[in-house]
């Protein structure tokens, strides 16, 4: 059922943006198109929390874990998510100590999914102030590493009795000032089983016009770190230096 959805979705999602590249001179055209765009875009997303919430659901999503950068891994989706904090004057902050190990095994995948759903919840309900990102080695030792991750904002906040609630599917906290936005109400129900996945559990604290904090820690193995290519090759020949107008 999911290939027979996104399969059209996706020629849908093709087409408009080919005729967005052929179009530029009309106006009105080329804001029909874009509204085509986000909302095949908006649909294919919705599709595919809910196979994901499937998958967790049916217990059917395993992690695929391999050798990672983990502060890598995070600088990239701090990078991706400075516009969007910028266009809200926003102040974007990613801070980590320097005890995380070089190499990790990491399912990069489900754990990126982890942190755009928060970092995008935290923008999108904070209009001043700034979202952070903090990493915090709470173990290394010979073979693991347990990394705190803190995802905060001083955003609209969420009513203590409510705490529960944000992660059950399909719910929404309501707020008479964010009105306005709106979502499938999916991600958090979504994140909480994928840092089920990694045998942890997320925490949230939060206060109404303080801010919210969302805390959830993993125990990694570590892994050899990856090697550079060698590019020595041509080192093994010993030619002489030859000026380069003469080459």
């Amino acid at each position: 059922m999911s290939h027979e959805i996104r399969t059209p979705l996706n020629a849908i999602i093709g087409i408009s943006n080919l005729l967005d590249q052929a179009t530029s001179s009309n106006r009105d055209t080329k804001e029909y198109i874009d509204h085509l765009k986000h909302s095949s875009n908006h649909l294919l997303h919705l599709i595919n929390d809910i196979l994901d919430l499937e998958k967790i659901e049916s217990k059917k999503m395993e992690l695929n874990e391999g050798p990672t950068n983990l502060v890598s891994l995070v600088n990239n989706v701090y990078k991706h998510f400075l516009p969007s904090a910028k266009a809200k004057d926003l102040l974007l902050t990613f801070n980590h100590d320097h005890l995380i190990p070089e190499s990790l095994m990491i399912d990069d995948l489900r754990l990126r999914r982890i942190l755009n759903n928060l970092i995008a919840n935290a923008i999108k309900f904070t209009e001043k102030g700034e979202v952070g990102i903090t990493l915090t080695t709470i173990l290394n030792q010979h073979n693991k590493a347990s990394i705190l991750f803190k995802i905060s904002d001083t955003g609209i906040g969420i009513p203590e009795h409510l705490h529960n609630l944000v992660f059950d599917k399909f719910h929404q906290v309501q707020q008479d000032s964010h009105r306005q936005q709106q979502g499938s109400g999916l991600g958090l129900n979504i994140t909480r089983g994928l840092v089920r996945l990694f045998n942890s559990q997320i925490h949230l604290t939060s206060k109404p016009s303080v801010g919210s904090v969302f805390e959830f820690q993993i125990d990694f193995k570590k892994s050899i770190p990856l090697q550079p290519e060698n590019k020595s090759m041509t080192n093994e020949f010993d030619f002489p230096p030859c000026p380069i107008l003469n080459c």
